[in-house]
């Protein structure tokens, strides 16, 4: 299952991209209190996560989750709405954005440890402009991050008309037609409503 935003492109300056990456981060990331409850506690996911490419044309980002029984994809899609909903309107601690922005550095210095990783990290962020000051150009926007910078982006990217959801399934369940209007609207759609609620 995943849901996506649409969200900006990277920037050296603008702190659209940096805050959304951040609140999701601490939103639904391993440290969030969802992650805690779909992964540790209750253990309907196996692979939970978030992906916000850096590119340099607005994009998707997205939280992606695999679910280990496919009736649960009600619940922890809610369950993921619901802390997304809650990161729009509640900032961050100070010390829990700190401590985040510190992983975040930190983490990325641990892994340059040898040449080919270096190289691969350059060259995501040396093509924007051709410049390694890119990439401090970009670790310093989320260093100047504040509470109310992921709060903004929260309540200008994370919204209804922004959001995409996907499903994948092995097989057809009756969760996967709840909101498919246009399928009902034929013989050949209702049919097929039919046999899935007939199992």
């Amino acid at each position: 299952m995943t849901i996506a935003f649409h969200a900006p492109r990277i920037s050296e300056t603008s702190r659209d991209f940096a805050a959304l990456d951040m609140l999701l981060d601490l939103a639904v990331g391993s440290t969030s209190d969802v992650y805690k409850q779909l992964v540790v506690d209750e253990q309907r996911v196996d692979d939970f996560g978030v992906d916000t490419p850096a590119t340099a044309d607005p994009y998707l980002t997205t939280v992606y989750a695999r679910l280990k029984k496919p009736e649960d994809a009600p619940y922890v899609r809610d369950a993921i709405l619901a802390a997304i909903a809650r990161a729009r309107v509640t900032p961050p601690s100070p010390q829990r954005l700190a401590d985040a922005k510190s992983n975040a550095r930190y983490g990325l210095l641990r892994s340059l440890d040898n040449t080919e990783s270096i190289a691969a990290l350059l060259a995501r962020y040396v093509r924007f402009r051709r410049s390694f000051e890119t990439l401090n150009n970009i670790y310093g926007v989320y260093d100047a991050l504040t509470p109310a910078d992921l709060v903004a982006a929260g309540q200008t990217f994370l919204t209804d008309t922004r959001l995409v959801q996907t499903t994948l399934a092995h097989q057809l369940t009756a969760y996967d037609l709840l909101d498919c209007e246009q399928l009902l609207l034929t013989q050949d759609g209702l049919a097929r409503v039919r046999e899935v609620f007939a199992k």
